[in-house]
């Protein structure tokens, strides 16, 4: 896939079992962005009966 001014876009599937879901953050992977624009879908996709996407958090790994 090509993004803006030829750039490579690489898609990246994470499935998530809300049953393993903690009250606060929940850790999903750490990934290597090479490039400064990012964009997040979030589906409604489910084998369970609701979807539950509020915040999501950028930080940078040291």
């Amino acid at each position: 896939m090509r993004g803006p001014a030829g750039t490579r876009r690489k898609s990246t599937r994470i499935e998530f079992d809300g049953r393993d879901a903690v009250a606060g953050w929940n850790h999903l992977g750490d990934f290597d962005l090479e490039s400064p624009q990012v964009s997040l879908v979030v589906t409604d996709r489910t084998d369970g009966e609701v979807v539950v996407a509020d915040a999501i958090r950028w930080r940078p790994i040291d």
